[in-house]
């Protein structure tokens, strides 16, 4: 069974907005994902975007295509 939920961080501790019925001691997988940014901060959300780029490194297989003018491949 998988849930998406919503829940805020306070004093060290996830809580979640709505009851969730699961046992005891129940093991969950938590991914986090920011709803808003702190602050609206930009330079935040650079450093987001930085960690991305750090986890999944993009590489090219090949010399770049170069496009003319008319957005044309040449």
């Amino acid at each position: 069974m998988s849930q998406v939920i919503t829940a805020v961080f306070e004093d060290g501790v996830l809580k979640p907005e709505k009851h969730l019925n699961l046992p005891a001691r129940t093991r969950v997988r938590i991914t986090v994902e920011l709803l808003e940014y702190p602050n609206g901060s930009i330079e935040w959300a650079w450093g987001e975007l930085e960690q991305l780029w750090d986890d999944e490194p993009v590489e090219a297989a090949g010399p770049a295509e170069s496009i003319d003018q008319s957005g044309q491949p040449r």
